[in-house]
């Protein structure tokens, strides 16, 4: 199966890294970007060990590469 990033939506990446989506759900704002918003319950997870940053890195480069 071929991923085409350029026809998903960012959801759909996200639906991608298990953990992430896990917290997501989580942040206090809907629309929160997961970076350096307050409330972020991924950087919460990432902060506390329960991420590896290095999952987050690559959910980052994706969204970029979408661009």
């Amino acid at each position: 199966m071929n991923l085409v990033l350029a026809q998903m939506e960012i959801d759909e990446v996200l639906n991608g890294f298990i953990e992430l989506k896990e917290h997501s759900s989580k942040c206090k704002f809907r629309d929160c970007g997961h970076s350096s918003e307050p409330g972020c319950a991924i950087q919460a997870a990432i902060a506390n060990g329960e991420i590896h940053r290095e999952r987050f890195e690559s959910y980052q480069r994706i969204l970029v590469s979408m661009q």
